[in-house]
């Protein structure tokens, strides 16, 4: 449902050396020039530097950054490795060298040239941080959360380190709810200390609890996005006799997701590079009554604008809903399964329970559901369509577990990142637990509808964990697949079990790990009754409140109806 915030923080040259009296003017000249971000103009002097005679280590490595950040990879690594044979103690050019292999896909080389230059470079959080991204590309995800902590309190001040690290949390065995909770308020002080001081903000909205309310929808995902397929129903089916709706897009461009949202919104407000200081302004002239967040930590948020309080209410809500930690932030829009009463003390917002903590539109042209493959005749497939970062060590030894069981089946495994290399490590961790290769089956990214068709071979869909399935689960269910997921005990870890239990499935929820290889196997066994649900599926999804989207946003407007009549009383 998300993308993660790890995109623009790309390799950052150190600080220029101060001016000397005696340092070789091209020197000076290119480190100016690197620093100021004008990187060939950098890389013309350093080679002039070196022409001249100096033929330095130092010349040699800021070369080499200056071609990394043009993005001509096999010369900066040319340069860098000059540098390191100048001298190969030099923590900064390994840095570098090893961002170079990062954007060359050479995992195993960026990894051991990172655990180096971190070593050498302790205080450095460029080192941890980007050992952190290869790690996690690697699927080594605790190793991973231990060096971007580390980054993180080695530069407190960089807010979008903390954004990547609440990101990876939700991926990692053994992080609790109230650490994943404690992070996103972290991030809300980092980010206070920045804000104008004052009492609470004043509003001019009239507190009539029954007009017409103006909601603002917040986001840079309005486009061909899974978040999208979430919230872009209840945008759609809004009564407009009782609500104008708002859109604030952080995109840049539009698609036809986008154009589509635009026809069904009142206004549309392209946001995309707008300071939050001005998109608050625009916000508070629209009069917003209800401000929406669709994207909490993901890429292109603007919790700022939040966290100074731009409307009367404030909700955050289906992007990636797993709480922002913002105490200006007042609802979250929920349900008791996602977030169980027992622990919403640790979320900064009050938690509103609606019928499913997100609500699915398939699309009209999705592939028709196919016949059970494994009753003609094809070996039992088990599937998973995920991200491969959701898919921990714990979650191969427990599918590993169940192919053993299972000695004809096989695992089919589809994420955009299954290149080669990716395959192999998989296969690996795999192997580790006594599954060969060849029972494993990958897929890498194609369009929606063959990305849905791809569940034309798949029997029964194993939900990874601690961190779920979203929009994976719901499709591969429209698809007419069953899925098993596991309880986890955080939001993310309770997604599926939240729309099994939303939608009258419950027996599919496992409560441990030995119920959920008990689970997958006993209606593996049970091939007609597999049959008999893929076939019926469709017409049961769409009985309920999750897939009936027209229902779903009727739930939505009535909590904000709730929500704005509860302001109303409080501010009169």
């Amino acid at each position: 449902m998300t993308q993660s915030p790890d995109t623009g923080l790309g390799f950052q040259p150190a600080e220029a050396e101060p001016l000397h009296p005696t340092a070789p003017g091209f020197r000076q000249r290119a480190l100016q020039a690197l620093i100021g971000g004008r990187f060939g103009d950098a890389a013309d002097l350093f080679r002039d530097a070196i022409a001249s005679g100096d033929a330095s280590s130092a010349n040699y490595r800021d070369l080499g950054v200056a071609l990394l950040k043009l993005e001509q990879f096999p010369a900066a690594a040319d340069a860098l490795l000059k540098a390191l044979d100048l001298e190969p103690g030099d923590g900064q050019a390994m840095l570098a060298l090893g961002f170079v292999r990062l954007g060359q896909n050479d995992l195993q080389e960026a990894s051991r040239l990172l655990e180096r230059s971190r070593d050498l470079l302790p205080g450095s959080w460029q080192a941890h941080y980007f050992l952190a991204t290869v790690q996690s590309r690697l699927g080594r995800l605790l190793e991973a959360l231990g060096n971007l902590r580390r980054a993180v309190a080695l530069a407190p001040g960089r807010t979008q380190l903390h954004e990547i690290l609440i990101f990876h949390m939700e991926l990692c065995e053994g992080v609790t709810l109230e650490e994943q909770q404690l992070a996103r308020r972290a991030w809300y002080q980092c980010v206070a200390a920045t804000l104008p001081a004052g009492g609470p903000r004043s509003f001019a909205n009239a507190r009539d609890a029954s007009r017409r309310l103006r909601v603002g929808y917040v986001s840079s995902d309005f486009c061909v996005h899974s978040a999208a397929m979430i919230f872009g129903p209840i945008i759609r089916y809004h009564d407009p006799a009782a609500f104008e709706t708002f859109c604030y897009s952080g995109r840049e461009s539009e698609d036809a997701m986008a154009k589509s949202l635009r026809a069904s919104a009142s206004h549309w407000r392209p946001v995309a590079g707008v300071s939050d200081d001005a998109l608050e302004a625009q916000i508070r002239e629209d009069g917003i009554d209800i401000l929406v967040d669709l994207s909490a930590y993901t890429l292109g948020h603007r919790l700022r604008v939040f966290a100074k309080r731009a409307a009367p209410v404030q909700v955050t809500a289906w992007g990636f809903a797993t709480g922002t930690g913002i105490p200006t932030m007042d609802y979250f829009f929920s349900d008791p399964v996602a977030v169980p009463k027992s622990v919403r003390h640790h979320f900064a917002e009050t938690i509103v329970d609606l019928a499913s903590c997100f609500c699915y539109e398939p699309p009209g042209d999705a592939p028709e559901v196919s016949p059970l493959p494994s009753l003609s005749g094809q070996p039992f497939t088990f599937g998973c369509l995920n991200r491969y970062h959701k898919i921990s060590d714990r979650t191969v030894m427990l599918w590993a577990r169940i192919l053993k069981a299972m000695p004809q089946s096989r695992l089919l495994l589809k994420s955009a990142a299954f290149k080669a290399t990716v395959q192999e490590q998989f296969a690996r961790r795999f192997a580790e637990h006594g599954v060969p290769r060849e029972r494993l089956i990958f897929l890498g990214s194609t369009d929606l509808y063959d990305h849905l068709r791809a569940l034309h071979a798949v029997d029964l869909a194993l939900d990874p964990f601690p961190a779920n399935g979203g929009i994976t689960t719901a499709e591969t269910l429209w698809m007419g697949v069953p899925v098993v997921t596991l309880l986890g005990t955080t939001t993310h870890g309770r997604l599926s079990a939240s729309l099994l239990h939303a939608l009258g499935m419950p027996d599919w929820i496992a409560n441990d790990e030995d119920e959920y290889v008990r689970i997958a196997l006993e209606f593996a066994e049970d091939r007609e009754h597999l049959q008999r649900l893929r076939s019926g599926m469709r017409q049961h999804l769409m009985a309920t409140p999750v897939f009936n989207v027209r229902e779903y946003t009727r739930h939505v407007e009535a909590a904000y109806r709730d929500c704005w009549r509860k302001w109303c009383l409080e501010a009169g």
